[in-house]
């Protein structure tokens, strides 16, 4: 008998109807059409939206002189706007420390926050403003004020937050994002801080597309639908109460999420660091400059290129730069920098304000200029943007919720409802077959996979469908699959498609490669009155070096793709294995002795070596994601490491790979349990390295001695012993040691509170820093 025809047999022909989750399902489906539909019961008001950036450089304006603020916050005399959404970058000096800590931020935020409450709220007006939504990530801060008269329609505020600096996640460079219900409208407000240097065009790219990506709200609000009780159908079981609870909670916000562009209307603010064309030359522009050739200069901005170029910011709106460029310039002062003892640089509009709005005609700018306040080396930058947002007419929505429950109950009667099911095959260039089989074939880590299943309703009534767990468990699939949509209902004829989706992260990873699991599940997809049906997912794991453990792949001398491991051989191993307390490769997959380090860390060290120890930026910018695939595939199957392949690709493998690791190169109970200052610094260290195993004093002498080497060309390459103690600390620890919540659980001990945390990690960067300046081996 098949595990199919086995798990059918478990759970039986007759399958019990669930009124109460037919009822959930048919009100999902009820909200979606009445949001098709919500044309024809609103209404729009237009409110005016101030949107101002200003990069402080880490100055704070004197309380005396605060109101000096008002001619940015206030650039017309005419009616005050309705929302101010003021966005700062460099709130803090973005040195190290405050990047690994962010420990003044909270400070400097509130300051800030506290000023621009006391110029919006000045006894002369009479118009009082309620701060809805703060967020700040190390120097960048958000905040938005509303008028008082509009505080209680604002609702659903949540806020994001995403870094893109050091090893593209370090929050010296990224956005903060906020979105909030205002009457019925939506809208998210991002303050961004981009990739500097003129020339770093893709960077800056690269920058804005991960804050797109990565920013998703956790909107809490939809799984209380969940709870909500169910009348005229019955009481709700706890069962399905739990099930509605977890998949509406993971399905609105995990899975599908709430991104920026899914908004009503985005207001995008910041220093976004764009500059003029390196073909232009600076003297040309500052001549160009003093004859007020601004319709030249917007021709070379940067950023105007990348838009024509439908490379950044596509759909997004922006007012002509009808003001002069707003960096860099003498700090209290009007006069661009240009003293002979300052680095000479081309003035630019590097700070911006764009918007994008679902409905053309939905934003109008009023004005988009700048102040002339000298606290910074930059200008702040104003917009005021005329907006529409909508407002629901209850009676007429109710009009139309009711013409869509009769056409529901129109078609509803008491027969059985009926689906097919077609798996569209990959290997037949996407052409459906009617099999109970989702074959994903070779899988990689890190890589997604992606199959999709139609159904269609063949019988005269709604079909409403869910994917349930099996018998005895309580999670719908394994870990590693996720399914898009979970649930949903069909009215007759009317066809749907659920997205099926492989992606091995690190703890599966672990798994796969000690054979405690397999890429293989059985879905049943139960469809409510009718029959279930039993869907077989699996793969092919591509075996890979990420994710493995030190002492395998220091055993393995071949690639670690071609090592089979099945479940059976992995058992017969077990079996065989009585002193070993954590799983490693069976013997028959390694020859010969030991190597000294993974042939994979030797590989990627030698071609970064030999090629890019002088390049820009080493070990800051993030590599290009294709290459990133690739240089992961040859270190996996041991083909050649590409020629051309970017130095910047190499150096995020190299760090995803040490990060990977199942057992970090500093094991967790060699972490100091006490500062280590400099009358303890020599002989700790000495002990440090007695107690470190083998292997992992290998590694760690190895890759210490090659950043010894990549900081002999510090001139070249911009790094220095403080960030590469950084990179040395988010790589060489364990992995939990830098999630820095109220309290860390340590394996070899209780809960380590957040403060003993962060002084494990300086006093980590102290001991980096020592070896990486010292000859000690």
């Amino acid at each position: 008998m098949t595990s199919l025809q086995t798990a059918a047999a478990e759970m039986g022909k007759d399958v019990e109807f669930d009124p109460a989750a037919v009822s959930i399902i048919r009100q999902h489906w009820i909200d979606r059409q009445l949001k098709k539909r919500e044309l024809e019961f609103t209404e729009y008001r237009t409110v005016t939206v101030f949107c101002g950036t200003y990069n402080v450089n880490a100055k704070i304006i004197a309380d005396e002189e605060i109101q000096r603020l008002e001619e940015w916050l206030f650039p017309d005399a005419g009616e005050l706007a309705d929302i101010f959404a003021v966005g700062f970058q460099e709130v803090v000096d973005l040195n190290a420390v405050n990047v690994a800590m962010d420990g003044k931020s909270q400070q400097r935020a509130q300051a800030w926050q506290d000023k621009l409450d006391a110029v919006l709220n000045n006894k002369r007006r009479e118009e009082r403003y309620v701060l809805v939504a703060e967020r700040h990530l190390v120097g960048i801060l958000l905040l938005v004020f509303v008028k008082g008269v509009h505080s209680k329609k604002v609702r659903e505020v949540y806020g994001a937050s995403v870094g893109v600096g050091l090893m593209g996640m370090a929050g010296n460079k990224g956005g903060v994002s906020m979105r909030l219900k205002f009457y019925d409208s939506y809208l998210c407000f991002v303050c961004a801080h981009l990739a500097a240097h003129r020339e770093n065009v893709e960077g800056r790219n690269s920058d804005f597309t991960n804050i797109l990506q990565k920013t998703i709200f956790v909107d809490k609000a939809l799984s209380s639908e969940a709870d909500t009780p169910v009348t005229g159908q019955g009481d709700v079981t706890e069962e399905t109460r739990k099930y509605f609870s977890e998949v509406l909670d993971v399905e609105s916000t995990l899975q599908t999420g709430i991104s920026i562009l899914d908004h009503d209307v985005v207001f995008f603010m910041g220093d976004l660091n764009y500059r003029l064309d390196e073909s232009v030359d600076t003297e040309e522009c500052f001549a160009k400059l003093k004859a007020h050739d601004l319709d030249f200069l917007q021709r070379y901005d940067q950023l105007n290129m990348e838009r024509i170029q439908g490379r950044v910011f596509s759909g997004f709106s922006e007012s002509p730069l009808n003001f002069l460029p707003t960096y860099k310039y003498q700090p209290g002062t009007s006069s661009y920098e240009r003293r002979p003892e300052k680095k000479l640089r081309c003035p630019a509009w590097c700070d911006r304000i764009l918007w994008r709005a679902k409905e053309p005609g939905q934003v109008r700018c009023l004005s988009y200029g700048r102040a002339e306040l000298g606290l910074s080396d930059h200008k702040p930058v104003a917009a005021q943007l005329l907006t529409k947002v909508r407002m629901v007419v209850k009676a007429q929505r109710q009009e139309v919720a009711a013409e869509i429950h009769r056409l529901l109950d129109k078609v509803e009667n008491d027969q059985h409802p009926k689906v097919t099911l077609e798996v569209f095959d990959n290997s037949t260039l996407g052409s459906p077959r009617p099999l109970n089989t989702i074959d994903f074939g070779p899988v990689r880590y890190g890589v997604e996979c992606r199959q999709a299943l139609t159904i269609t309703n063949v019988s005269n009534v709604a079909a409403h469908f869910r994917f349930v767990p099996k018998l005895e468990e309580e999670t719908i699939c394994k870990s590693w699959l996720s399914i898009q949509p979970r649930f949903g209902m069909l009215l007759p004829n009317e066809v749907g498609q659920i997205n099926f989706k492989i992606l091995i992260d690190l703890k599966t990873a672990k798994m796969l490669n000690t054979g405690r699991d397999l890429l293989d599940d059985i879905l049943i997809l139960r469809l409510e009155n009718g029959q279930d049906f039993f869907l077989s997912v699996g793969g092919t794991y591509a075996r890979s070096a990420f994710g493995m453990d030190l002492e395998d792949l220091a055993s393995c001398h071949g690639p670690v793709r071609f090592l089979p491991l099945t479940a059976a051989k992995w058992s017969q191993f077990q079996s065989s294995t009585s002193t070993a307390d954590k799983p490693h490769l069976p013997p028959t997959s390694v020859g010969g002795p030991t190597l000294s380090v993974p042939k994979e860390l030797w590989r990627l060290v030698d071609a970064l070596y030999r090629r890019g120890l002088t390049e820009k930026d080493l070990f800051i910018q993030p590599g290009v994601l294709t290459e990133v695939e690739a240089v992961r595939e040859a270190l996996d199957t041991g083909e050649e490491l590409e020629e051309n392949v970017s130095v910047h690709s190499l150096t995020e493998v190299l760090l995803s790979f040490l990060t990977s690791l199942a057992s970090p190169v500093i094991p967790r109970n060699l972490l100091p349990s006490v500062e280590i200052d400099a009358q303890i610094l020599r002989p700790w260290t000495r002990r440090f390295l007695e107690l470190l195993p083998p292997l992992n004093y290998n590694i760690f002498v190895y890759l210490i001695s090659f950043f010894r080497e990549v900081l002999k060309y510090h001139e070249s390459n911009r790094l220095n012993t403080e960030k590469l103690a950084t990179i040395c600390s988010k790589t060489f620890l364990p992995c939990n040691e830098l999630h820095w919540g109220d309290s860390v659980e340590v394996a070899s001990g209780p809960a380590v509170g957040k403060g003993e945390e962060h002084q494990r990690l300086q006093s980590m960067q102290v001991i980096f820093h020592y070896f990486l300046t010292t000859s000690v081996f």
